[in-house]
């Protein structure tokens, strides 16, 4: 990962902007260790900062931010196009010539040969800003899965924007207050759902959108990928066979992991003894990338993942580094994580470790089976909501009913410190949303009023009908 950050400043206000962006290059040290650099407009309007995690071209022709051949363009860009070498060679045809290598030039110079629509080409995950010196408009996009965070703030005609949320916390003289909806969110969700952060002004660029920002400081927003809708809106697969469904799966995964192997850098797959990381490692091309390994942790004796993980190492013929990791070390770890946290999450502890390690052993690119079970119903919950739909089916569907026997058996199961979360059923089955919410949430909606002060659930309250008609809207 890289990290971005930039000022556009459309107010008469004197504010520093070189100093703020030194200082955010310093903050997001850790996103990008390799190089670091700043760029600023004549007009002192605009201000780029990056900090390079060198991944594809390492020379110093890939540089950022980076400016086009004919200096109109200026880009700061966190993440990698895996396909930016097909991209290339269809621009390459069209008499586009190029200065380096790197898949950041591929970027400037598709928007500068198809307009902003060429983001619908971009196969990876990513964050940038271009400023487009000619029209004289700043570009922010993000990737349709949200994979690159980029966060921003408006305020007195002056934007920010930086790939951590508490990069924009550390600018001097502005100050900020927590939003009670997103407390509620977290306490819910156990994270903050997007565009919305921890404070009310700060928003993250939603995924598979574009915002620009004009030489007046309009800005408009442009939806270029839509997952949901493509889901819905996508054709049905018809399969004679379950050989032939196997066929068509399998293609897609190898074709998915090859592109992820693109890389000047050494890669790493994080390899467990699940089923998800070591297909993963089964669809690789290993020629692809000739400095190509295999990482597993062991936390303790009671759960190891190191002898099966062997086993798949063997298998596919890889280098496999097995890290051991005593209970006195995670405990440090744990502090850390914290420490480095951005925004508030009840998830990403092993992310970290594994990640913490791969970095010790020189690795930058990491493929893991994150995601698997989502895709492929792993997790408990995908069974027991068919359940809890079964079992609504004896419940009189009456609210006033439901909610009087979800009392008294909350009541009842509180006292003796189990999961309330048993007494939900009898109140939030009847529906997928409801159940699908009882399952994944952290605390249910009752047991927040217990745990939040008045202040914050007055602010929020709507938030409480809230998320689920929100998603029945959408």
């Amino acid at each position: 990962m890289c990290g971005i950050s930039g000022i556009y400043n459309c107010s008469d206000k004197d504010i520093s902007p070189k100093k703020i962006i030194e200082n955010i290059i310093k903050l997001q040290d850790r996103r990008g260790p390799d190089d670091r650099g700043i760029w600023e407009s004549e007009c002192k309007k605009i201000i780029f900062g990056h900090n390079r995690l060198s991944i594809i071209d390492l020379t110093d022709k890939a540089r950022q931010p980076l400016i086009s051949k004919d200096n109109n363009l200026v880009i700061t860009f966190n993440g990698e196009i895996y396909n930016y070498k097909e991209i290339r060679n269809e621009l390459s045809q069209n008499k586009v010539t190029f200065k380096s290598n790197s898949d950041t030039e591929v970027i400037l110079e598709s928007y500068k040969y198809w307009g902003i629509e060429f983001v619908k080409k971009l196969r990876g995950m990513f964050a940038f800003a271009i400023w487009d010196n000619t029209k004289k408009k700043l570009i922010l996009a993000r990737d349709p899965f949200g994979i690159k965070p980029l966060y921003y703030l408006k305020k007195n005609n002056i934007l920010f924007f930086a790939s951590q949320l508490k990069s924009i916390l550390s600018i001097d003289k502005l100050s900020f207050e927590k939003s009670g909806r997103s407390v509620l969110d977290y306490y819910l969700w156990g994270n903050i759902r997007e565009p919305f952060t921890l404070y009310k002004d700060i928003y993250s660029l939603e995924r598979g959108t574009v915002k620009i920002f004009d030489s007046k400081f309009n800005d408009t927003s442009y939806e270029y990928a839509n997952l949901k809708e493509a889901i819905i809106k996508s054709k049905k697969n018809y399969f004679k066979n379950e050989s032939e469904l196997n066929e068509k799966l399998n293609y897609l995964i190898k074709d998915t992991v090859n592109y992820h192997q693109v890389s000047d850098v050494p890669v790493t797959f994080l390899l467990s003894s699940g089923i998800d990381s070591n297909i993963l490692l089964a669809a690789s091309k290993k020629k692809l990338n000739t400095n190509f390994n295999a990482l597993t942790i062991d936390f303790s004796e009671k759960l190891k993942e190191s002898p099966l993980a062997q086993v798949g190492s063997k298998m596919n013929k890889i280098d496999h580094i097995i890290e051991k990791v005593d209970d006195n070390e995670i405990a440090e770890l744990i502090s850390k994580y914290y420490k480095f946290m951005d925004m508030p999450t009840n998830d990403g502890l092993n992310n970290y470790v594994v990640s913490y390690f791969a970095k010790k052993k020189g690795s930058k690119v990491l493929i893991s089976g994150i995601g698997g079970d989502e895709i492929f119903s792993g997790y408990p919950s995908f069974k027991r909501i068919p359940i809890m739909k079964k079992i609504s089916k004896i419940i009189p569907n009456n609210k006033n009913l439901q909610n009087f026997l979800y009392n008294i058996t909350y009541k009842i199961i509180s006292k003796f410190n189990k999961n309330t979360k048993y007494a939900g059923v009898l109140k939030y089955s009847h529906n997928t949303f409801d159940s699908f919410m009882l399952q994944r949430c952290v605390f249910t909606p009752e047991e927040i009023v217990d745990l939040i002060n008045t202040k914050v659930i007055n602010e929020a309250t709507s938030n409480l009908e809230f998320q689920k008609q929100k998603e029945i809207n959408d």
